[in-house]
C-alpha cells in the first residue's frame, strides 16, 4: 500500500452556501453600525496578557516548538482552561488568509477558534469563540489578545450560542469560516458588535429586560450569517485552511479519521463574494495516515498536522513522486495555516502557523515553512 495520499474522483463532492435570513435583522437589533467594531479596535481593546513561548513549553520543549520563529502562550486562566477543562482551542487562521496584503482593517492578526465542552467529561460542544491576537506574537508589540463570542440568530430577533466543535477556521475577505464537522459555520466581520457588560462574571445572555444585549461577560460578539453544507457525497469538515497559490484561491478541508480514508478535499472560492464556487471539488485524496488535525496546501505542496501517540508534521509534494517526509510533531497538535511573505532570499520568510490544545502547554506559533519542505533532515518517511 502506498504511503502517499492517493487522488480519488472528486465530482461527487459538492458544497453550497445557505444564507441565514435573520442575520441582517439581528445586526440591526444589536445596534447596526453604531455598535459595529473593527479588527483594529478589538486588538486595541485586547484585555488578556500573552505569555512568552518559553512559559508555554513547560514541562519540556518537544517537536516543532523549539523551531518557532515567534508566537505566544495563553494567560494562566486560558492555559488552565478556567480550571475546569471546558474551553479548548482548535483552529487557526490569519490575516494572510484574509487578504493578499496580509492585513485586514490595517492589522496583521491571528484568529483562533475554541469550543466549550458541556462538562469536563462530556465533550459535547455548547459554545464557541474566536480569539484575536497580533500575528507577531509575544514581544512584537502590545502583548495582549481578546476573546470574541460566536453567536447565531435565534429566529426571534435575539441571539443564541453556537454549539460547534470549531475544529478549524478560515478567514477569507470579510468572512470567517468555522468548521462544525457536518457543516461550516460562516460569520461576517461586518457583524462584529460590542454588547453590554457588567461586573458580574456570569451575567445574562441575549436581550435582557433593560432592552440591551449581553453575552455572558463577553464584550464582543460575532454573528453567524450562514452555513456551508455538503450537497453531494458527504464531506467531513474537521479543519479548514486556504491555498492562495492556486488559481482561483481554494479552501482546503481535512477530516479527522482513525483509519485510512478519503479525508482531504479542495474547493474553489470566489474572490469577490468570498464564498465557495458552485463547481464540485477540484480534487480529493485518500490519506494513508490518520489523526490529521489540520492540513494546508500551496498548489502542489501539502502539509498535514497529526496528533496521536506519535505526533507528526508531514510534507508531501503532489507531483514530485516522492513519499511524504515526516517531522516530529508537537503534543496536542491542531490546525495549520500558511502565511506567505514571498520567501525571497534575504526577505521575510513564509511561515506555517500552528497551535496546540493541551492544557498547561498551549502554544500559538509560526515556523519557517522552508525548514519543513522535504529538503531538510527529517525523522523518517511516513
Amino acid at each position: 500500500m502506498t504511503s502517499s495520499p492517493t487522488p480519488v474522483q472528486a465530482p461527487d463532492y459538492r458544497i453550497a452556501y445557505q444564507a441565514n435570513p435573520d442575520a441582517a435583522s439581528v445586526r440591526e437589533a444589536l445596534g447596526g453600525d453604531a455598535s459595529h467594531r473593527t479588527i483594529a479596535e478589538i486588538l486595541a481593546d485586547a484585555n488578556r496578557t500573552m505569555e512568552p513561548l518559553s512559559a508555554a513549553r513547560r514541562p519540556a520543549p518537544d517537536g516543532l516548538s523549539p523551531s518557532a520563529a515567534h508566537g505566544f502562550g495563553w494567560n494562566s486562566e486560558d492555559q488552565a482552561d478556567d480550571r475546569n477543562f471546558l474551553w479548548y482551542p482548535q483552529g487557526i487562521t490569519t490575516t494572510a488568509d484574509a487578504a493578499g496584503t496580509r492585513e485586514y482593517d490595517g492589522a496583521e492578526a491571528v484568529a483562533l477558534s475554541w469550543y466549550r465542552r458541556k462538562t469536563r467529561n462530556d465533550h459535547a460542544a455548547v459554545q464557541s469563540r474566536i480569539s484575536l491576537a497580533p500575528a507577531g506574537g509575544h514581544g512584537a508589540g502590545r502583548d495582549r489578545y481578546r476573546h470574541v463570542l460566536l453567536v447565531q440568530p435565534d429566529g426571534k430577533g435575539n441571539i443564541q450560542h453556537v454549539p460547534c466543535h470549531a475544529g478549524g477556521a478560515l478567514w477569507y475577505g470579510n468572512l470567517l469560516y468555522v468548521a462544525s464537522t457536518s457543516t461550516i459555520r460562516v460569520f461576517d466581520w461586518h457583524h462584529l458588535h460590542e454588547v453590554k457588560t457588567s461586573s458580574l462574571r456570569h451575567e445574562g445572555f441575549g436581550r435582557q429586560s433593560d432592552g440591551r444585549f449581553y453575552a455572558a461577560g463577553y464584550r464582543y460578539v460575532l454573528v453567524e450569517v450562514g452555513t456551508i453544507i455538503s450537497t453531494g457525497t458527504s464531506v467531513r469538515f474537521s479543519s479548514l485552511a486556504l491555498d492562495r497559490a492556486s488559481e482561483p484561491d481554494r479552501m482546503v478541508v481535512s477530516a479527522y479519521v482513525e483509519q485510512p480514508a478519503i479525508a482531504l478535499w479542495r474547493f474553489d472560492l470566489d474572490p469577490v463574494s468570498h464564498l465557495p464556487s458552485p463547481a464540485p471539488a477540484v480534487d480529493a485524496y485518500h490519506l494513508p495516515f490518520t489523526h490529521v488535525q489540520g492540513a494546508t496546501t500551496r498548489n502542489d505542496r501539502f502539509w498535514f498536522s497529526s496528533s496521536g501517540p506519535s505526533p507528526r508534521l508531514r510534507y508531501w509534494h503532489r507531483t514530485a513522486g516522492a513519499e511524504p517526509v515526516a517531522y516530529p510533531g508537537t503534543g496536542g497538535a491542531e490546525s495549520l495555516s500558511y502565511w506567505s511573505s514571498g520567501d525571497d532570499p534575504g526577505g521575510v520568510p513564509d511561515y506555517l502557523y500552528t497551535m496546540t490544545e493541551s492544557p498547561g502547554t498551549r502554544q500559538v506559533f509560526a515556523i519557517r515553512q522552508a525548514g519543513f519542505d522535504g529538503d531538510t533532515p527529517a525523522s523518517g518517511r511516513s
